[in-house]
Protein backbone atom coordinates (compact mmCIF):
# COMPACT_ATOMS: atom_id res chain seq x y z
CA UNK A 1 0.00 0.00 0.00
CA UNK A 2 1.19 3.61 -0.70
CA UNK A 3 0.03 6.83 0.34
CA UNK A 4 0.62 10.51 -1.64
CA UNK A 5 1.37 13.62 0.30
CA UNK A 6 3.19 16.71 -0.43
CA UNK A 7 6.30 18.05 0.55
CA UNK A 8 5.92 21.51 2.62
CA UNK A 9 9.04 22.13 4.10
CA UNK A 10 11.85 21.33 6.79
CA UNK A 11 11.96 22.39 10.56
CA UNK A 12 14.17 20.81 13.57
CA UNK A 13 13.27 19.10 16.55
CA UNK A 14 14.46 18.32 19.39
CA UNK A 15 14.13 14.81 21.26
CA UNK A 16 16.32 12.29 23.77
CA UNK A 17 17.91 9.40 22.44
CA UNK A 18 17.38 6.05 23.62
CA UNK A 19 20.21 3.95 22.47
CA UNK A 20 21.78 2.14 25.08
CA UNK A 21 25.34 1.81 24.61
CA UNK A 22 25.59 5.04 23.07
CA UNK A 23 27.36 8.11 23.92
CA UNK A 24 24.32 10.01 23.30
CA UNK A 25 21.84 8.19 25.11
CA UNK A 26 19.40 10.09 27.72
CA UNK A 27 21.10 13.15 25.77
CA UNK A 28 18.41 15.42 23.99
CA UNK A 29 20.13 16.05 20.33
CA UNK A 30 19.06 18.43 17.52
CA UNK A 31 17.75 17.01 14.47
CA UNK A 32 16.04 18.36 10.84
CA UNK A 33 12.82 16.94 9.94
CA UNK A 34 10.65 17.39 6.96
CA UNK A 35 6.79 17.83 7.02
CA UNK A 36 4.66 16.37 3.93
CA UNK A 37 1.33 17.38 4.49
CA UNK A 38 -0.93 14.33 3.53
CA UNK A 39 -4.51 15.13 2.90
CA UNK A 40 -7.07 12.53 2.27
CA UNK A 41 -7.18 10.44 -0.42
CA UNK A 42 -10.34 9.51 -2.48
CA UNK A 43 -11.12 6.30 -4.20
CA UNK A 44 -12.86 6.63 -7.46
CA UNK A 45 -12.56 2.27 -8.69
CA UNK A 46 -11.10 -1.16 -8.14
CA UNK A 47 -9.31 -2.96 -10.55
CA UNK A 48 -8.71 -6.82 -10.55
CA UNK A 49 -6.38 -8.89 -11.74
CA UNK A 50 -6.05 -13.02 -12.25
CA UNK A 51 -2.38 -14.80 -12.22
CA UNK A 52 -1.75 -16.51 -15.52
CA UNK A 53 1.44 -17.92 -16.23
CA UNK A 54 2.47 -14.11 -17.94
CA UNK A 55 1.79 -12.46 -15.31
CA UNK A 56 -0.81 -10.36 -13.74
CA UNK A 57 -4.02 -9.30 -16.26
CA UNK A 58 -6.67 -7.46 -15.59
CA UNK A 59 -9.88 -9.16 -15.26
CA UNK A 60 -12.52 -6.18 -14.28
CA UNK A 61 -12.77 -2.41 -13.83
CA UNK A 62 -15.35 -0.90 -11.70
CA UNK A 63 -15.28 2.97 -11.14
CA UNK A 64 -17.75 5.01 -8.35
CA UNK A 65 -20.66 7.56 -9.04
CA UNK A 66 -18.31 10.35 -7.13
CA UNK A 67 -15.84 10.96 -9.49
CA UNK A 68 -15.10 15.00 -9.50
CA UNK A 69 -13.16 17.13 -11.76
CA UNK A 70 -9.86 16.52 -10.38
CA UNK A 71 -9.88 13.32 -11.34
CA UNK A 72 -11.51 14.00 -14.26
CA UNK A 73 -9.03 16.52 -15.47
CA UNK A 74 -6.06 13.33 -15.26
CA UNK A 75 -7.80 11.58 -17.73
CA UNK A 76 -7.31 14.56 -20.47
CA UNK A 77 -4.54 16.22 -22.08
CA UNK A 78 -6.40 19.61 -22.49
CA UNK A 79 -8.70 19.85 -20.02
CA UNK A 80 -9.82 23.74 -20.02
CA UNK A 81 -10.41 23.22 -24.21
CA UNK A 82 -12.22 19.41 -23.75
CA UNK A 83 -16.13 18.74 -23.27
CA UNK A 84 -15.30 17.21 -19.71
CA UNK A 85 -17.88 14.36 -21.15
CA UNK A 86 -15.70 11.70 -19.31
CA UNK A 87 -17.56 9.44 -17.23
CA UNK A 88 -20.84 11.16 -17.84
CA UNK A 89 -22.47 8.00 -18.84
CA UNK A 90 -20.82 5.35 -16.97
CA UNK A 91 -22.03 7.34 -13.56
CA UNK A 92 -25.62 6.73 -14.81
CA UNK A 93 -25.26 3.35 -14.36
CA UNK A 94 -25.31 3.71 -10.58
CA UNK A 95 -28.93 5.53 -11.14
CA UNK A 96 -30.53 2.67 -13.37
CA UNK A 97 -31.24 -0.92 -11.90
CA UNK A 98 -29.96 -2.54 -14.55
CA UNK A 99 -26.65 -1.29 -14.28
CA UNK A 100 -26.52 -1.58 -10.39
CA UNK A 101 -27.25 -5.11 -11.21
CA UNK A 102 -24.33 -5.33 -13.98
CA UNK A 103 -22.03 -3.48 -11.14
CA UNK A 104 -22.96 -5.89 -8.38
CA UNK A 105 -22.11 -9.07 -10.75
CA UNK A 106 -18.83 -7.43 -11.22
CA UNK A 107 -18.06 -6.58 -7.95
CA UNK A 108 -18.88 -10.41 -7.02
CA UNK A 109 -16.87 -12.30 -9.53
CA UNK A 110 -13.82 -9.48 -9.07
CA UNK A 111 -13.87 -10.77 -5.36
CA UNK A 112 -14.38 -14.43 -6.38
CA UNK A 113 -11.89 -14.94 -9.20
CA UNK A 114 -9.06 -12.31 -8.40
CA UNK A 115 -5.79 -12.75 -6.74
CA UNK A 116 -5.21 -9.17 -6.45
CA UNK A 117 -7.03 -5.98 -6.33
CA UNK A 118 -5.80 -2.50 -6.60
CA UNK A 119 -7.43 0.80 -5.88
CA UNK A 120 -7.47 3.70 -8.05
CA UNK A 121 -7.64 7.16 -5.65
CA UNK A 122 -6.83 10.28 -6.27
CA UNK A 123 -5.02 13.21 -4.27
CA UNK A 124 -7.15 16.36 -3.20
CA UNK A 125 -5.87 19.54 -4.34
CA UNK A 126 -8.46 21.77 -2.85
CA UNK A 127 -7.88 21.05 0.35
CA UNK A 128 -4.17 22.41 -0.15
CA UNK A 129 -2.88 25.88 -0.60
CA UNK A 130 -1.35 25.48 -3.81
CA UNK A 131 -2.11 27.14 -7.14
CA UNK A 132 -0.84 24.19 -9.44
CA UNK A 133 -3.61 21.59 -10.43
CA UNK A 134 -0.72 19.08 -10.42
CA UNK A 135 2.85 18.04 -9.80
CA UNK A 136 4.88 14.77 -10.29
CA UNK A 137 7.33 13.44 -7.94
CA UNK A 138 11.21 14.04 -8.70
CA UNK A 139 13.91 16.19 -8.18
CA UNK A 140 14.21 19.57 -9.06
CA UNK A 141 14.58 19.99 -13.24
CA UNK A 142 17.33 21.97 -14.53
CA UNK A 143 16.13 21.37 -18.46
CA UNK A 144 18.55 20.06 -20.99
CA UNK A 145 22.12 20.79 -20.51
CA UNK A 146 25.63 19.85 -22.11
CA UNK A 147 27.90 17.44 -21.37
CA UNK A 148 30.15 20.04 -19.11
CA UNK A 149 27.14 20.81 -16.67
CA UNK A 150 25.79 17.54 -16.37
CA UNK A 151 28.82 15.64 -16.13
CA UNK A 152 31.50 18.26 -14.87
CA UNK A 153 34.62 15.61 -13.97
CA UNK A 154 37.17 14.12 -15.98
CA UNK A 155 40.02 12.85 -14.29
CA UNK A 156 42.37 12.79 -17.49
CA UNK A 157 43.62 15.90 -20.11
CA UNK A 158 41.19 18.46 -19.37
CA UNK A 159 38.26 19.52 -17.41
CA UNK A 160 36.02 21.10 -19.63
CA UNK A 161 35.28 19.31 -22.21
CA UNK A 162 34.22 15.62 -23.80
CA UNK A 163 37.19 14.58 -26.51
CA UNK A 164 36.68 11.04 -27.95
CA UNK A 165 33.54 9.51 -27.54
CA UNK A 166 34.67 6.27 -27.87
CA UNK A 167 37.20 3.43 -30.34
CA UNK A 168 36.71 2.83 -34.05
CA UNK A 169 35.14 -0.29 -33.49
CA UNK A 170 32.97 -1.55 -31.72
CA UNK A 171 30.63 1.33 -33.89
CA UNK A 172 28.71 2.06 -31.22
CA UNK A 173 28.99 5.44 -28.06
CA UNK A 174 29.39 3.29 -25.02
CA UNK A 175 26.54 4.06 -21.89
CA UNK A 176 29.21 5.74 -19.91
CA UNK A 177 30.50 8.32 -22.13
CA UNK A 178 29.33 11.97 -21.06
CA UNK A 179 26.93 13.57 -23.33
CA UNK A 180 24.33 15.95 -23.35
CA UNK A 181 21.17 15.47 -21.89
CA UNK A 182 18.51 16.04 -19.52
CA UNK A 183 20.02 17.13 -15.89
CA UNK A 184 17.72 17.50 -12.89
CA UNK A 185 13.76 16.18 -12.16
CA UNK A 186 14.84 12.17 -12.76
CA UNK A 187 12.56 9.85 -10.29
CA UNK A 188 14.31 9.37 -7.37
CA UNK A 189 13.55 6.41 -4.99
CA UNK A 190 14.85 6.72 -1.24
CA UNK A 191 14.21 3.65 1.70
CA UNK A 192 14.45 3.23 5.14
CA UNK A 193 12.90 7.11 6.00
CA UNK A 194 12.48 7.32 9.49
CA UNK A 195 8.93 8.43 10.69
CA UNK A 196 9.15 10.54 13.65
CA UNK A 197 5.04 12.06 14.31
CA UNK A 198 2.31 11.42 12.22
CA UNK A 199 -0.55 14.73 13.16
CA UNK A 200 -3.70 15.42 13.11
CA UNK A 201 -4.71 18.79 10.84
CA UNK A 202 -6.57 21.27 12.13
CA UNK A 203 -9.93 20.31 13.74
CA UNK A 204 -13.36 21.69 15.00
CA UNK A 205 -14.11 20.51 18.81
CA UNK A 206 -17.24 22.17 20.76
CA UNK A 207 -17.07 25.25 18.00
CA UNK A 208 -13.64 25.85 18.56
CA UNK A 209 -11.17 25.28 16.24
CA UNK A 210 -8.23 23.70 17.62
CA UNK A 211 -4.17 23.99 16.01
CA UNK A 212 -2.49 23.15 18.48
CA UNK A 213 -0.60 19.76 16.82
CA UNK A 214 2.41 20.36 17.51
CA UNK A 215 2.62 20.75 21.66
CA UNK A 216 4.82 18.23 23.44
CA UNK A 217 4.82 16.89 27.10
CA UNK A 218 7.57 19.24 27.44
CA UNK A 219 6.49 21.80 25.34
CA UNK A 220 2.75 22.86 26.55
CA UNK A 221 2.60 25.72 24.06
CA UNK A 222 -0.51 26.21 21.94
CA UNK A 223 0.85 26.35 18.82
CA UNK A 224 0.56 24.67 15.46
CA UNK A 225 3.19 22.81 13.00
CA UNK A 226 3.13 25.70 10.76
CA UNK A 227 6.09 28.19 11.52
CA UNK A 228 5.11 31.80 11.76
CA UNK A 229 4.18 32.95 8.61
CA UNK A 230 4.31 29.63 7.04
CA UNK A 231 6.34 27.21 4.88
CA UNK A 232 8.48 29.10 2.97
CA UNK A 233 7.02 28.57 -0.76
CA UNK A 234 4.13 26.56 0.26
CA UNK A 235 1.60 28.08 2.85
CA UNK A 236 0.41 26.53 5.89
CA UNK A 237 -0.37 22.91 6.94
CA UNK A 238 -3.89 22.55 7.91
CA UNK A 239 -4.97 18.86 6.60
CA UNK A 240 -3.17 15.92 8.59
CA UNK A 241 0.74 15.53 8.49
CA UNK A 242 3.61 13.00 8.66
CA UNK A 243 7.22 13.74 9.97
CA UNK A 244 9.81 12.27 8.92
CA UNK A 245 13.96 12.62 9.28
CA UNK A 246 16.06 14.50 8.10
CA UNK A 247 15.54 15.85 3.76
CA UNK A 248 13.45 14.25 1.57
CA UNK A 249 14.03 14.44 -2.38
CA UNK A 250 11.93 17.04 -4.64
CA UNK A 251 11.30 20.40 -4.18
CA UNK A 252 8.69 21.88 -1.97
CA UNK A 253 4.74 21.14 -3.63
CA UNK A 254 6.15 18.00 -4.63
CA UNK A 255 3.93 14.94 -4.64
CA UNK A 256 5.68 11.94 -2.33
CA UNK A 257 4.63 8.45 -2.90
CA UNK A 258 5.19 6.81 0.35
CA UNK A 259 4.79 2.90 0.73
CA UNK A 260 5.58 0.68 3.98
CA UNK A 261 9.07 -0.60 4.22
CA UNK A 262 9.66 -3.57 2.15
CA UNK A 263 12.60 -4.62 4.55
CA UNK A 264 11.60 -5.70 8.13
CA UNK A 265 14.15 -3.54 10.39
CA UNK A 266 15.73 -5.42 12.88
CA UNK A 267 18.62 -2.73 14.06
CA UNK A 268 18.53 -1.22 17.79
CA UNK A 269 18.44 2.43 15.53
CA UNK A 270 15.36 1.86 13.81
CA UNK A 271 13.41 0.57 16.44
CA UNK A 272 14.62 3.00 18.94
CA UNK A 273 11.41 4.64 20.42
CA UNK A 274 11.08 8.54 19.45
CA UNK A 275 10.27 10.82 22.08
CA UNK A 276 10.32 14.90 20.50
CA UNK A 277 10.34 17.47 23.51
CA UNK A 278 9.92 20.27 21.40
CA UNK A 279 9.04 21.33 17.68
CA UNK A 280 10.65 24.36 16.03
CA UNK A 281 8.21 27.11 14.91
CA UNK A 282 10.24 30.16 14.06
CA UNK A 283 9.89 31.98 11.09
CA UNK A 284 11.96 30.45 7.87
CA UNK A 285 12.67 33.42 6.73
CA UNK A 286 14.65 36.04 9.52
CA UNK A 287 16.31 36.08 12.36
CA UNK A 288 13.88 33.11 13.65
CA UNK A 289 13.38 35.03 17.22
CA UNK A 290 10.12 34.30 18.49
CA UNK A 291 7.60 30.66 18.36
CA UNK A 292 3.72 32.23 18.52
CA UNK A 293 2.25 34.89 17.79
CA UNK A 294 1.69 35.69 20.96
CA UNK A 295 5.45 35.49 22.26
CA UNK A 296 6.20 38.29 19.28
CA UNK A 297 3.21 40.50 20.74
CA UNK A 298 4.43 40.39 24.05
CA UNK A 299 8.07 41.34 23.68
CA UNK A 300 7.39 44.00 20.86
CA UNK A 301 4.64 45.60 22.17
CA UNK A 302 1.12 47.31 20.44
CA UNK A 303 2.11 47.99 16.25
CA UNK A 304 0.47 50.48 14.38
CA UNK A 305 -0.93 47.75 11.91
CA UNK A 306 -2.48 45.97 14.99
CA UNK A 307 -4.78 48.84 15.22
CA UNK A 308 -8.49 47.22 13.91
CA UNK A 309 -10.11 50.79 12.66
CA UNK A 310 -12.16 51.41 15.47
CA UNK A 311 -12.48 54.77 15.53
CA UNK A 312 -15.08 55.93 18.19
CA UNK A 313 -15.73 59.71 19.92
CA UNK A 314 -15.98 60.41 23.52
CA UNK A 315 -17.28 63.24 24.65
CA UNK A 316 -15.91 64.82 21.43
CA UNK A 317 -12.39 63.62 21.63
CA UNK A 318 -11.29 60.60 18.73
CA UNK A 319 -9.11 57.43 20.40
CA UNK A 320 -8.56 54.03 18.75
CA UNK A 321 -9.33 50.72 20.11
CA UNK A 322 -6.51 48.56 19.97
CA UNK A 323 -7.70 44.88 19.72
CA UNK A 324 -7.32 43.30 23.34
CA UNK A 325 -5.98 46.48 24.98
CA UNK A 326 -7.30 49.52 26.32
CA UNK A 327 -8.10 52.69 23.82
CA UNK A 328 -4.49 54.76 23.20
CA UNK A 329 -3.00 56.88 20.57
CA UNK A 330 -0.83 55.03 17.99
CA UNK A 331 2.90 56.29 18.72
CA UNK A 332 3.47 57.13 15.09
CA UNK A 333 1.33 60.21 13.56
CA UNK A 334 -0.67 59.81 11.17
CA UNK A 335 -2.47 62.17 8.40
CA UNK A 336 -5.70 60.53 9.88
CA UNK A 337 -5.18 61.35 13.37
CA UNK A 338 -5.85 65.39 13.84
CA UNK A 339 -3.19 67.13 14.73
CA UNK A 340 -2.34 67.75 18.00
CA UNK A 341 -3.67 64.53 18.56
CA UNK A 342 -6.06 64.53 21.71
CA UNK A 343 -6.98 61.64 24.02
CA UNK A 344 -9.52 61.50 27.15
CA UNK A 345 -7.84 60.98 30.16
CA UNK A 346 -10.34 59.58 33.72
CA UNK A 347 -8.42 60.41 36.76
CA UNK A 348 -11.12 59.89 39.69
CA UNK A 349 -14.62 60.81 38.04
CA UNK A 350 -12.75 64.18 36.69
CA UNK A 351 -12.29 64.75 33.11
CA UNK A 352 -9.40 66.56 32.26
CA UNK A 353 -8.07 67.21 28.28
CA UNK A 354 -3.95 66.25 27.25
CA UNK A 355 -1.87 67.05 24.48
CA UNK A 356 0.27 64.16 23.23
CA UNK A 357 4.22 65.22 22.67
CA UNK A 358 7.00 63.03 21.73
CA UNK A 359 7.14 61.58 25.25
CA UNK A 360 4.87 62.63 28.11
CA UNK A 361 1.12 63.95 27.70
CA UNK A 362 0.93 67.65 29.80
CA UNK A 363 -1.72 67.85 32.15
CA UNK A 364 -4.00 70.27 33.02
CA UNK A 365 -3.55 70.76 36.54
CA UNK A 366 -6.25 69.37 39.00
CA UNK A 367 -6.75 68.51 41.73
CA UNK A 368 -6.82 64.04 41.84
CA UNK A 369 -3.96 64.02 38.69
CA UNK A 370 -2.11 61.77 39.82
CA UNK A 371 0.08 60.80 37.56
CA UNK A 372 1.35 61.48 34.12
CA UNK A 373 0.15 59.63 30.98
CA UNK A 374 3.10 57.94 28.82
CA UNK A 375 2.07 58.04 25.20
CA UNK A 376 3.11 54.87 24.28
CA UNK A 377 1.21 53.34 27.02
Amino acid sequence: MAFLGYKAGVTHIVREVDRPGSKVNKKEVVEAVTIVETPPLVVVGIVGYVKTPRGLRTFKTVFAEHISDECKRHFYKNWHKSMKKAFTKYCKKWQDDIGKKQLEKDFSSTEKYCQVIHIIAHTQMCLLPLPEEGTLDGEPGKGYKGATKKVPRKTHLGFRKVACIGAWHSARVAFSVAQAGQKGYHHRTEINKKMYKIGEGYLIKDGKLIKNNASTDYDLSDKSINPLGGFVHYGEVTNDFIMLKGCVVGTKKQVLTIRKSLRVQTKQRALEKIDLKFIDNTSKIGHRRFQTMEEKRAFIGPLKKDCIGTRRSIGGVTVFQISGRSPVLPRKRSTDIPQPPIVLVILQGLFSLATASPFLCHLSFCPGALSLLSSGT
